[in-house]
């Protein structure tokens, strides 16, 4: 398997687990919407938020290593 295969095989790996990271966070909104909210509403206190931004440093993680792959993708 080439070099090229196998980057555009991680970038479907990592974008399906992006969907599924949005999957779950659409979940999380529409199931509690007001803890969310009431978190977002106390997010300049770090400690009341800790689970969003947790969210956030997740989604990011994946979005770089999604970007990472397809980066690999086009070099070859």
């Amino acid at each position: 398997m080439s070099r090229k295969e196998k980057a555009c095989r991680r970038y479907w790996f990592w974008f399906t687990i992006f969907i599924l990271y949005l999957a779950f966070g659409l979940y999380c909104i529409c199931t509690n919407f007001v803890d969310i909210f009431g978190m977002l509403l106390l997010s300049p206190f770090i400690f009341a938020s800790l689970p969003l931004y947790a969210y956030l440093f997740l989604g990011m993680f994946i979005w770089a290593f999604m970007n990472m792959a397809m980066d690999d993708f086009y070099k070859e």
